[in-house]
Parts: structure tokens; C-alpha cells; sequence
């Protein structure tokens, strides 16, 4: 017989989402609670309020993440306002110099052999289609 299921403490949802905020990982959490990820992971499947803490925890942190960054780019940090251009509103610095590349293959035309027969035959139909080809083919000039 294994050993107990743990359940999550009573005070699981306010750290799930203290953490969160944070920038802790589902990892990082199951460590603060002495579980295993699965553990935690089954915890937040059994129970939509602590999955729903980590949600809101995520969104938190998120939120300060933007408006430090924010901050940054308006105070004149140009690696942050670019990264914020370009993020959330599809910026394009490079649009102008795309460069349009045709790599269209010329083909030469090619010699099908299907059956041989003998090794008389087959030289006679490799003449015969070769000289077809060489005669029909713009590129060798003829």
C-alpha cells in the first residue's frame, strides 16, 4: 500500500497566487509546498480555486512585468520601447529591406529508360532518346 494522498493546506490558494505573482513555476511551487509537480498538478484539477489563484497570479505578474517595462520605454529606453512595439503591436523595423528571392530550379530534360531488353537493344534506345532529347533541347543550342 502507497503512501497518503497529501491534500493541499487551507491556505493553498493565497500562497498558489502569492508565488505566482511572483514569477514562481508549478515547479517552484510544489518545492514551497514539499510536493511533487503531479501532486500540485492534481491538486489545482481536484480544486478550480487554486487553479484559478495561479491563473490570477500569473496575470499579476505579468501586469507588473508590462508596466515596468512600460515605464522604461516611455522614459526613453529604446531597447524597451522596441520590444514593446514589437510585441504587442506588431512593429516591423526591418519591412523595407526584404529582399524577394526566386529559387526556380531550371530542369533539364532527362532520359526515362523503362525496360532495357538485351544490352543491344538498350544502347539502340538510349541513341535513339538522346539524340531526341539533344535535338528538342533549347539549351544545348541545336
Amino acid at each position: 500500500m502507497g503512501a497518503p494522498r497529501k491534500h493541499a493546506p487551507s491556505n493553498a490558494a493565497s500562497e498558489i497566487r502569492r508565488l505566482a505573482s511572483a514569477g514562481s513555476t508549478y515547479v517552484g511551487i510544489a518545492k514551497h509546498f514539499v510536493v511533487a509537480k503531479e501532486t500540485l498538478t492534481r491538486w489545482m484539477e481536484d480544486d478550480s480555486e487554486l487553479l484559478e489563484s495561479f491563473e490570477q497570479g500569473k496575470d499579476e505578474e505579468r501586469e507588473k512585468l508590462h508596466n515596468a517595462l512600460s515605464k522604461k520605454a516611455l522614459a526613453g529606453d529604446i531597447v524597451a520601447a522596441m520590444f514593446l512595439l514589437k510585441s504587442r503591436h506588431k512593429y516591423d523595423d526591418k519591412a523595407g529591406q526584404r529582399v524577394e528571392l526566386n529559387v526556380d530550379v531550371a530542369v533539364a530534360p532527362v532520359m526515362v529508360l523503362r525496360d532495357h531488353g538485351s544490352d543491344e537493344e538498350w544502347r539502340a534506345k538510349v541513341l535513339v532518346q538522346q539524340r531526341a532529347l539533344t535535338l528538342s533541347n533549347p539549351i544545348s543550342g541545336s
